[in-house]
């Protein structure tokens, strides 16, 4: 019996999050309860065939899965291509991997391996051409040759590696490109014993998905040169920069077997080994790019004054991030960034920070000669983000947890700051490989989180590694329900709205539903429970009382003195930091200026902020804060981390690039006006993260 896309995929949600209900199936799966009633049905009789036990449907909706279970995900071998339908997309993809790794093709090959009929293999072949349309690629048909793909070979290994990972990241993924290649699994096995080799001499640990596709990318590439498809060895290729590496030495493990090897070729598997992601290794030595290294100390003095923070431990980041940014230079220099679309998803907390990244990045983009491609960029900004959600933590004798995730270390270190915010009463561990936790596995973690199921005694929990606000809400509850015992549903707060409503009207349902789960979070929690999103709005910190607005005031340190009276006078600030203010300014080089007619004065927090503040001083004559420079708007901001005004940072960017709504600003006398302005701004700032504009 085989178990389509749709059934695996609701199996797969019901092992991760075993707590849901049918209702919330039927939204996350956009299904109605017919269908989901259906597959339920569909995999229970996919189970009894292959002798596991059937998913149990409770009255109240919810179901009831048997632990034995989790062995069906866990063993690579009990679920196999034989038992699934590929969808059209998968079809797709499978179709050009055939392209890329075998030859001489009639459409039999394809009819007989996809096991669909002639017809929609053809109407398939169609979908693959638009596919690879970016690639500037062409599916061509002879007699003599049979299907084969058209075009420059250095993209058809680009496709190669893309179509790879795609078909990795889906259901049985690996299965799937064992079975689609000619490899044979000795010649495999080969290579990936010289990729844990070169491992060893390079003292690095790949990512486990790059560890286990890359081993096929190289064996097809083999033989796509014993075919006579040679890469082409011109401006792409500098054969002194490569050749110097100690990648290049490590090729040798690599290539000693392929007989005639072009040195254009050597070149290539070496580029392979500079490009992928690693995931742990030796902290590079300061021989090593010091040239990249230089140039982003630059992009990170950029970033701090972009953002106006001063970030700490920056030796350790920039050593974290030249382990990322090394492979991420070959693959920006050579064009091997992917096509497909970036595997992160950043909520909003996180695009105000990307937009900082992104006004940082000049010195790294001269370096490379490139602009960088948006998810590198997504990659370096959750570097960014995690540590500055580092550099805050506390730790102390409390439980010990860590993420192991496969998904490589931007995406795990992504969902650690989640979690990390999410679980305060942990102290966590760093991120480690499904491999690494293998070989270590510290014998204090009580609490592993892994998108994917391990084989241990300690508190598992399988989580998506994009967590929605739901998500985030139902794991709260299973983890504190195992751990400490406290169990969240005793309050429910459907039951709870019910029973409001009886004695009162309630004008914002979902509002309140909010609330109640908070108090809920709140009571039961170890300790305070840290809120989502702790990065305010503009308009959160700039309010009536914190509004001044003068005719003219007499220079520079008293406008930076007049701004800041709002926040002395709500506790904010003390007067030591307006004077750290005013000595940190440079009249001649003023690095605290926004736009062209906003200053941004600041200090360390440590320098006398006591809470969280912004105040806006508007100055309708202006005041030089420079020779050149005249501005009309003095933004006081008193941060109490490195992170939590970023979001007002980004808005306060769009602002001062708004000459018409500043000269708005400027004339008015009325503080509910400007109110009214940053209201906008903020609508404008959403607006772009909704299109997908930053």
């Amino acid at each position: 019996m085989f178990l389509d896309k749709r059934s695996v995929s609701i199996l797969e949600e019901l092992i991760r999050n075993p707590t849901i209900s049918s209702k919330d199936l039927e939204v996350i799966m956009y299904l109605s309860r017919r269908q989901i009633k259906y597959s339920v049905e569909k995999i229970n009789n996919w189970l009894v065939d292959n002798n596991y036990p059937k998913i149990k449907r409770l009255h109240n909706g919810n179901f009831l899965i048997d632990s034995t279970l989790m062995e069906v995900f866990t063993d690579s071998n009990t679920i196999t291509t034989e038992h699934y339908i590929p969808s059209e997309n998968e079809r797709v993809s499978l179709i050009l991997f055939i392209l890329l790794s075998q030859n001489d093709l009639s459409l039999f090959h394809f009819t007989n391996a996809l096991k669909v009929s002639n017809v929609t293999v053809l109407n398939d072949m169609k979908q693959a051409q638009k596919k690879i349309e970016q690639y500037g690629l062409k599916i061509v048909y002879t007699r003599l040759d049979g299907y084969q793909l058209e075009g420059n070979e250095w993209s058809q290994r680009n496709l190669l590696h893309d179509i790879a990972q795609e078909i990795r990241n889906g259901y049985a993924g690996l299965s799937l490109i064992q079975d689609f290649t000619n490899l044979h699994d000795e010649k495999i096995n080969n290579i990936s014993i010289q990729l844990e080799k070169i491992e060893e001499i390079l003292r690095i640990k790949f990512t486990d998905e790059k560890i286990q596709i890359l081993p096929y990318c190289i064996g097809i590439i083999f033989d796509r040169v014993r075919r006579g498809n040679i890469i082409e060895f011109d401006y792409q290729i500098q054969y002194h920069e490569l050749s110097g590496t100690k990648e290049y030495e490590a090729t040798e493990l690599l290539v000693k077997n392929e007989i005639d090897l072009p040195e254009a070729e050597r070149l290539y598997i070496t580029l392979q080994l500079l490009s992928t992601n690693i995931f742990s290794g030796d902290l590079l030595t300061q021989h090593e790019m010091p040239q990249l290294k230089h140039v982003l100390y630059e992009t990170l003095n950029h970033f701090e004054i972009n953002a106006f923070m001063e970030l700490k431990n920056k030796d350790s980041l920039v050593q974290k991030l030249m382990l990322h940014l090394k492979p991420a230079y070959y693959r920006i220099k050579y064009n091997l960034t992917s096509y497909t679309e970036s595997l992160v998803r950043m909520d909003e907390s996180y695009l105000g920070l990307d937009h900082i990244v992104k006004l940082s990045l000049g010195p790294l983009e001269n370096f490379i000669k490139s602009k960088f491609p948006d998810n590198e960029r997504h990659y370096l900004t959750i570097f960014i983000g995690g540590h500055l959600l580092e550099t805050k933590q506390i730790f102390t004798n409390r439980k010990k947890a860590m993420v192991v995730c496969q998904n490589g270390v931007t995406v795990s270190k992504m969902l650690r700051n989640t979690l990390t915010k999410l679980f305060p009463e942990f102290d966590f561990y760093p991120t480690m490989s499904i491999r690494e936790y293998a070989e270590t596995d510290p014998v204090d973690a009580a609490i592993i989180f892994s998108p994917v199921p391990l084989k241990t005694e300690r508190n598992l929990f399988i989580i998506n590694p994009l967590l929605t606000e739901d998500d985030k809400w139902k794991l709260r509850q299973r983890v504190m329900k195992r751990v400490y015992g406290v169990d969240h549903d005793k309050l429910n707060i459907e039951k709870l709205i019910d029973v409001i409503a009886k004695s009162t009207t309630i004008n914002n349902e979902g509002l309140l539903k909010d609330d109640l789960r908070k108090y809920i979070q709140s009571s039961y929690n170890t300790e305070s429970f840290i809120k989502m999103d702790t990065n305010p709005n503009l308009e959160d910190l700039i309010t009536k009382e914190t509004i001044t607005i003068a005719e003219e005031v007499k220079d520079w340190k008293d406008a930076i003195k007049v701004a800041s009276k709002p926040l002395l006078l709500n506790n904010s600030i003390t007067e030591n930091y307006v004077n750290k203010m005013i000595e940190s300014h440079n009249y001649e080089h003023p690095y605290m200026i926004l736009g062209k007619n906003m200053a941004i004065p600041h200090a360390d927090p440590e320098q006398g902020v006591n809470k969280l503040g912004m105040s806006l001083l508007i100055i309708k004559k202006g005041v030089p804060f420079s020779d050149k420079l005249t501005t009309h708007f003095v933004v006081v901001i008193a941060p109490t981390d490195a992170d939590q005004h970023v979001k007002a940072i980004y808005q306060l960017t769009n602002l001062s690039m708004n000459d018409g709504v500043l000269q708005k600003m400027v004339t008015t006398n009325e503080k509910s006006e400007v109110i009214k302005v940053l209201k906008t701004i903020e609508k404008d700032v959403a607006g772009n993260i909704e299109e997908g504009a930053i």
